[in-house]
């Protein structure tokens, strides 16, 4: 009875020793996946805060676009109406005006947070609104005393200076966001590869896990069998 109590205790005892070893073996292991599932959640936050980034540049680009785009055709239906007389060549300007104002108010909210942006379009602003200020002298002239008047107007070079100040300024706005866009995607990219990579490891570092409880249960049951020949 004696011996049956002590070959029990025994049993336990392997029991608690083997169990704590197969803990401190695994232990590294969890550890490290543990990190590795925390690192692919922080590159996947990121990314997807790069990416936002990405969008929101390409949607200042498009928005610069459709502020020179709106500049461009008051600047046609300027031209056409001079040459022509026919108020028919006037659309391009009416649809260049109606977009300049809103398409303004869009880029300065869309580089809110971004200061240099935020003069550059406030100068873009005043210099377009000169512009068409200019223009609307130009076509008044035009209607009222004809094409000599009108033509006098456009001579002093007046509107092209503002024009060419208010496409440098765009161009300011173009480079400076490009800029941005660069180093965003490049950003992006980078985080893409490191949260690739962690994923690799992560798959890596769980086969690791299985492999490790595997080899540990088959020496536990090594020396179980072991131990009942034992007894």
């Amino acid at each position: 009875m004696a011996r049956l109590k002590l070959a029990e205790r025994w049993q336990v005892l392997r029991r608690h020793v083997f169990g704590k070893a197969s803990l401190v073996g695994l232990l590294p292991v969890l550890v490290a996946l543990a990190g590795s599932a925390a690192l692919n959640i922080g590159y996947t936050r990121s990314l997807a805060t790069t990416r936002a980034l990405v969008t929101h540049s390409l949607r200042v680009n498009t928005a610069i676009n459709d502020v020179l785009s709106a500049m461009q055709d008051v600047e046609t239906g300027q031209r056409g109406y001079l040459i022509t007389g026919d108020a028919a060549y006037l659309d391009p300007y009416r649809a260049g005006v109606a977009a300049f104002e809103p398409g303004t108010a869009r880029l300065e909210k869309l580089v809110r947070d971004n200061p240099g942006q935020g003069a550059r379009i406030a100068r873009a602003r005043t210099l377009g609104r000169r512009k068409l200020a200019e223009v609307d002298a130009t076509l008044a002239a035009m209607r009222s005393q004809g094409f000599p008047a009108a033509r006098a107007l456009v001579a002093s070079d007046t509107g092209k200076r503002t024009m060419d100040s208010f496409r440098t300024t765009i161009a300011e706005m173009r480079d400076a966001e490009r800029t941005l866009l660069e180093t965003r995607v490049a950003s992006m990219h980078q985080t893409e590869q490191r949260l690739f990579s962690v994923i690799l490891l992560g798959i890596a570092l769980a086969l690791s896990a299985r492999l490790v409880a595997f080899l540990l249960q088959l020496r536990i049951r090594r020396r179980q069998r072991a131990a009942r020949q034992e007894n």
